[in-house]
């Protein structure tokens, strides 16, 4: 089996581009491990602390248990799991928390004047706190060994998409530009800080928050309102803020589940791309190996199979020579998962 600093070095030789095609591999797997029981994930609700942490601990612990049997790439981690509420609710945005679905945030920008009164916060008087106060315990837990997993991390744009109600956002992006750019530059300068507290107690090894990969630097964000607009507005408002961000902290990994094919072009210039999720159907997929073989990882996923399930498996040799890729499979039984790692292993090595 690969040691854990074994799987995380697979990882990082996943970004750096080279002439040969490099694969990671995932394997989920059904079957619990025997004597962990791994509650259900309980409601990201505050009231809730406690039964989140526990959640996390034991995921934590039957991770542990399946690395030293399942010889994949997954590196075992402690989840810091949240909706894509949290930097909307900083800044002053209710928060629907329904029973069965994840919170998400409740839009009260209306017009560019209330905009502008917006106040960049102090993390410290902000709900953030709740958690880097869960994080801390499972740091505590773990003495510092195991990588958290960042919360969700919207782009600064995708946040003010959620202030702001569309219906007049969209139209104000064009009236009054400067605003809403104003507007994400204060979402921008919250999430530096809190980022900058993270990495300060927690170091530079990290999960992503979806798809769940290793990263050692940079940042990770889930960018998806670049579906809505055209090229020349992703130029105008979000190609700064990204670049910004992969500048500060040594690189970027963007996840879009937005229809973005349009985009493709700038998504390929962000500076110190790493990873790219495009969460699209197959077909769309394919295309994307060869479009983005030379600038970036990628992890396929799409919208008809979740992120535990494979796409179909295609020869290593019908991928484009150069791609980087994160392959996933899925087995019912150990023994199965057990002969799809041994599968792949022979298929496209590692």
């Amino acid at each position: 089996m690969k040691t854990i600093e074994e799987r995380k070095a697979r990882w990082l030789g996943l970004y750096e581009p080279g002439v040969d095609s490099k694969f990671v591999y995932v394997i989920g797997c059904s079957e619990p491990e025997e004597g962990i029981d791994v509650p259900g994930r309980p409601p990201l609700w505050p009231q809730f602390r406690d039964e989140r942490i526990e959640w996390a601990w034991k995921r934590y612990e039957a991770a542990v248990s399946r690395a030293k049997w399942l010889d994949d790439d997954a590196v075992p981690f402690l989840s810091v799991t949240s909706g894509t509420e949290i930097f909307a609710e900083a800044f002053g945005a209710r928060v629907h928390r329904p029973d069965d679905n994840m919170p998400f945030a409740i839009p009260f920008i209306t017009s560019p004047e209330q905009a502008e009164k917006i106040k960049v916060p102090r993390l410290e008087d902000t709900p953030l706190t709740r958690l880097l106060d869960i994080a801390d315990e499972l740091a505590r837990r773990s003495g510092g060994e195991a990588p958290l997993q960042l919360p969700d991390m919207q782009s600064p744009m995708d946040v003010v998409a959620q202030l702001w109600d569309k219906t007049d956002l969209f139209p104000s992006m064009i009236e009054a530009p400067e605003t809403v750019k104003e507007l994400s530059e204060k979402i921008r300068t919250l999430q530096y800080a809190f980022l900058d507290e993270w990495f300060s107690r927690y170091g530079i090894d990290y999960i992503a928050h979806f798809p769940e990969y290793f990263m050692r630097g940079g940042i990770t964000m889930s960018v998806d309102e670049i579906g809505s607009v055209s090229p020349e507005m992703y130029d105008i408002f979000f190609r700064d803020e990204l670049n910004d961000m992969s500048r500060r902290y040594g690189g970027i990994g963007i996840h879009s589940c937005s229809d973005s094919r349009h985009q493709w072009g700038n998504l390929i210039k962000t500076e110190g791309l790493k990873m790219l999720n495009l969460y699209r159907p197959e077909p769309v997929l394919n295309e994307s190996y060869r479009f983005f073989k030379d600038a970036a990882a990628m992890w396929p996923g799409n919208l008809v199979n979740n992120i535990g399930a494979a796409l179909t498996r295609r020869p290593k040799k019908s991928y484009p020579k150069g791609c980087r890729i994160v392959l996933t499979e899925h087995a019912p039984t150990k023994e199965w998962a057990k002969r799809l790692a041994a599968d792949m292993r022979e298929e496209y090595g590692g």
